[in-house]
């Protein structure tokens, strides 16, 4: 995507980064092939300030946060795709440590199938079907 302007600060395109707010004159095409080869490498390996901004947009204004981040307004955003596996990551990790943490003080003892809610048997039973 080459735009004639830059898409954050509407700024004319005269240079390969703009010099009012950091962005660069070329924005590329969203894929899967360069989310693998690049933004997730990159994403594993470099935090940036920006992970912070990205959460707070996306729980306060996330149409607009999506909408500026599609259409090539990606200086002040993090990698929405990789917020989402490092948050699911996060989640597990805390999850399995605080269970975990639960069975070693005695106050949790997984019995099985039973302890279960029916949303969570319906669940089971529907992987377990797929995974034969």
């Amino acid at each position: 995507m080459n735009p004639s302007t830059f898409l954050n600060c509407g700024k004319k395109l005269t240079d390969t980064y703009c010099a009012c707010c950091g962005q660069k004159a070329d924005t590329y095409r969203i894929s899967f092939r360069h989310f693998i080869s690049h933004d997730l490498l990159h994403g594993t390996f470099h935090l940036d300030k920006g992970i912070f901004f990205t959460a707070k947009e996306a729980l306060i204004r996330p149409g607009k946060a999506a909408l500026d981040y599609i259409s090539g307004k990606r200086i002040r955003y993090y990698n929405v795709f990789l917020l989402v596996l490092m948050t699911i990551g996060l989640l597990l990790l805390v999850r399995h440590f605080y269970q975990e943490s639960l069975v070693d003080l005695g106050r949790y003892t997984p019995s099985g199938a039973a302890e279960l809610n029916e949303a969570s048997r319906r669940m089971d039973d529907f992987f377990r079907k797929r995974a034969n």
